[in-house]
């Protein structure tokens, strides 16, 4: 038996059905990746934020901190917490470390009232910013 011949309409409306297919399959694919992005970006976002939280001692009333110095906070208060593990234990130690001792309690807070600060001026910020919109 002879295999017929299709006709050329017929062949480009099948081909462009299976185009179109292909393409369907691609579009569905695309769709999964872009969900499990922004996924991804909501847990990274959430997470940000609570670290944000947490080295300025707190979340904003009317915003969000920012990320952009997430790393020096944690490196200064990480400096900090060694300094005053270090006075600690030679004050346990019996070095007499009085001195140190009000030295690393003076950095501590220091670090402590440096955050803070930042605190109540982007505050200050937010609320004059709000305040100035008509």
């Amino acid at each position: 038996m002879a295999k017929r011949k299709q006709r050329p309409e017929t062949r480009v409306a099948t081909l462009l059905e299976e185009e179109v297919l292909t393409l369907r399959g691609k579009v569905r694919a695309l769709k999964q990746e872009l969900k499990e992005n922004q996924d991804l970006r909501e847990r990274i976002t959430k997470i940000l934020n609570e670290t944000a939280n947490a080295l300025h001692g707190g979340p904003l009333k009317n915003g969000l901190w920012s990320w952009h110095d997430l790393a020096e906070l944690a490196a200064t208060q990480r400096r900090a917490l060694e300094t005053a593990a270090h006075a600690l234990r030679s004050y346990e130690a019996g070095n007499d470390a009085k001195e140190l001792a009000h030295e690393v309690a003076t950095h501590c807070e220091k670090v402590l009232n440096a955050a803070s600060q930042e605190a109540q001026q982007i505050a200050a910020w937010s609320e004059a910013a709000r305040e100035e919109k008509p």
